[in-house]
Formats: structure tokens, sequence, C-alpha cells
């Protein structure tokens, strides 16, 4: 009986096994573990990146954060350049008879037509007499009336211009020490060839000798006396050195002060309105003050003009800073 029951038992589990069998190959799907779900699931979709925002639009052209200088000091400065270059290459391929240059960038393109339309040849020409005076006036120094007279100088000095010439102990000196006029002459072309060259043997026998720079500034039409309270020379010495050629030692001269070779290495003319080195820095400066004003004039109106359109930067202040000195050079 127990043997009965236990093969009942077993056919049973056969049967069991056998109808599990037979659905799995019916056609109906196999069950999947997470793990497959997860491996067969569609990939996910990729959002699209945001268009970048323009910083400003100018007359419907956008200027982005690339346009700009890299780091520039002053951000707002930078932005009001950029929308100046942008606005002048925008004139420029307006321009009749400008000829632009294919892939000639903004900043080149708007230097180039400033420099074309307002440059020296054109605003320059004028430049009247009346307004360089003015601006010597303007630029005005105390010494630019007066040569200027500058060299070495080799000397015995016996007294200074304040002195009485007459006193016995200059006159003792000028005694004393006459023998030097035949060492300078002596010396006179060595000296000149190297002017700081000296005997130490001489500064022995004439205690008084020095070598040493002078120089000193002459306003012609004036007399000596009121230039200056502390004159290096007598008037006739003076005279003398102003009449001497550059580089070239003088003969020995002997003066109510002592005894004197001079040579003058440097000579710089009195400046006047009418100075031609003058009258050419003064064109120079005046024209170049003259195109930054109509030049920034230029810039002010078409800013003025122009429709801005406000993007990821503020254009607070671009307007009421439009009179800073112009950026595009």
């Amino acid at each position: 009986m127990q043997f009965l029951s236990r093969n009942r038992f077993l056919s049973s589990l056969l049967l069991l096994a056998l109808s599990l069998a037979l659905v799995r190959c019916d056609g109906h799907p196999k069950a999947v573990s997470p793990q497959s779900e997860k491996d067969i699931s569609p990939p996910r979709s990729l959002s699209p990146k945001p268009a970048p925002q323009p910083l400003v639009v100018v007359n419907g052209v956008a200027l982005f954060p690339q346009d700009l200088p890299p780091a520039p000091q002053d951000p707002s400065s930078a932005l009001k350049t950029l929308i100046e270059e942008e606005l002048v290459a925008q004139e420029a391929r307006r321009a009749e008879g400008f000829d632009t240059k294919p892939g000639e960038n903004r900043r080149d393109l708007s230097r180039r037509f400033l420099e074309t339309v307002y440059s020296a040849d054109t605003l320059c020409r004028s430049i009247t007499r009346g307004e360089i005076r003015s601006f010597y006036q303007a630029t005005y120094r105390k010494d630019w009336p007066a040569s200027l007279y500058y060299g070495r100088l080799l000397e015995i000095r016996c007294a200074d211009p304040a002195d009485n010439p007459l006193d016995a102990t200059v006159l003792r000196c000028l005694g004393d020490n006459a023998k030097i006029v035949s060492l300078f002459e002596r010396i006179r072309e060595r000296w000149e060839s190297d002017p700081t060259w000296v005997e130490p043997d001489w500064f022995a026998t004439y205690p008084k000798l020095v070598s040493t720079d002078f120089g000193f500034l002459d306003w012609e039409g004036i007399p000596q006396h009121k230039q200056t309270r502390d004159p290096l020379f007598d008037p006739a010495t003076r005279e003398l050195i102003k009449s001497l050629p550059l580089n070239v030692a003088s003969h020995p001269i002997k003066s109510t002060l002592g005894f004197h070779m001079v040579m003058v290495t440097e000579y710089r003319p009195a400046v006047t309105p009418d100075t031609p080195e003058f009258k050419e820095k003064a064109r120079s400066l005046i024209c170049e003050k003259r195109i930054d004003r109509v030049r920034n004039d230029y810039l002010e109106r078409l800013l003025d003009a122009a429709e801005l359109q406000e993007g990821s930067a503020s254009l607070d202040g671009i307007r009421e800073r439009r009179r800073s000195p112009v950026q595009i050079r």
C-alpha cells in the first residue's frame, strides 16, 4: 500500500514537470531577469544645447563674448570699443569707392576705414600760424626763448663776476698764473680730442686749475646782468664762447676773472614759434589732436543713430561715455 502511494506521488511530479515544459515551448515569451531588461532598454535622448546669447545686437548684427579681447581690464570700455568697431565696419561696407578686403576682420576694417577717411592728408592741410603760436603759448617753457651752450672748461679762476677786478688779490692771482697760457696753447689740440684729459702735475703747479663742465642760457637782446645773478664769464668771454664752432677748443682766453680754455660740445638754439623744429613738432601734435577730435565726433554720431538691443551685457552708461577718447587706432 505504501509502495502504491509512493508511485502515485512520483507520477504527479512527472506530470507537473511535463506541463511546465509544454507552457515554455508553446510560443509564449520567456520571463527575463531585471538585469536583462536594463540591458535592452532604448537609449536616452540627448537634449540640444541652448544657442549662445549675444552680448548686444548692433543694427541687427549680433556681437558675442568671443568678439571681445580676452580678459579686458575694463569690460564696459571694451564693449563700447567693440560696438564702435562694428558701427565703423558697417559704414565701411556701405561706403562707395572704399575697397573692402575678403576675410578682413572687424577691427582691421574699421581702423583702415578711419585712417583713410579721416587722415592727416585730409584734416591737417590747413594748420595756420595762429594755431602754432597758440600751441607755443599753451606749452611755453621759460627756457625756450633762450639759446643753450654746454661744453668743457679748463680754467684758473681768480675772481667772481661780483669781485673788483682791480683788487690786489685778483691781480696777484693773474700774475702768478700767467704761464698757464702757454700750457693751454701747448695742450690745446690734444685736449680738443679728449677734453677730460689732465696731467696730475698740473694741479701741483697750478693749485687753482679746474677741469669741469659748464653751461649757460642766453636770451638774445637781454643784457647779461639781467639774465642771471651768477654768470660764469664776463660779457666779453661770453660773447667769444657764443661764437665758437662746436667741438673746437678755443685758444687760451684771458679775462678779468682768470684764464680759460673752452670747448662748446652742445648748442641748442632758442625755441620760438618760428623755429623750424618747433613748427614741425607743433604741426604733428596739433594734427594728432585734430584727428582724434574729428574721429571721436564721428563715432558719437554713429552711436547716436545706432539701434542697440541689449543681450547678456548691460548697455547702461554706454551712451553716457561717448565723450571718452577714441579707442580705435
